[in-house]
């Protein structure tokens, strides 16, 4: 699916973060965070990653692994594997949609069902209707307008 380059990208971002102490913010490593986060993004540049870490009690993390507009060219770009595909197709060919974030509820061993996020670019209904029918939502498509 992916180079080892990216996993290991990953892994030094995470240790960097995690490192002098810090590790206590994040609490146990999950083994599958990894393959969590190679099914999370598409194209040939490295996703934007961001932890969310709760500074009061227990400790863990859950991960949203930005993918831009810049790192799709064409549906070759697209992993076989990858969480979503079809929103990933749609975020291709959407000019108003400039990043597609793939986001974990780690803390609750969620791995196989990530939640989509969008940073739109422009202010029109129709984006959020059509990524909606590309989710397969099309009730909440059609409540939205």
């Amino acid at each position: 699916m992916r180079n080892g380059a990216d996993l290991l990208i990953y892994n030094l971002i995470y240790l960097a973060l995690s490192g002098e102490g810090r590790d206590a913010l994040f609490g146990k490593r999950l083994e599958n965070d990894c393959d969590v986060f190679l099914k999370s993004f598409a194209g040939n540049d490295f996703p934007e990653i961001w932890y969310e870490v709760p500074m009061i009690g227990e400790p863990w993390y859950d991960l949203h692994v930005l993918t831009s507009k810049s790192a799709l060219k064409d549906e070759d770009d697209i992993p076989e594997g990858i969480f979503h595909r079809k929103l990933f197709e749609w975020f291709m060919n959407n000019d108003g949609v400039r990043q597609l974030a793939m986001s974990h509820d780690l803390s609750k061993g969620v791995y196989d069902f990530p939640a989509a996020q969008l940073l739109v670019g422009v202010r029109d209904d129709s984006v959020g209707c059509s990524f909606l029918d590309a989710a397969d939502n099309h009730s909440a498509a059609s409540a939205y307008t």
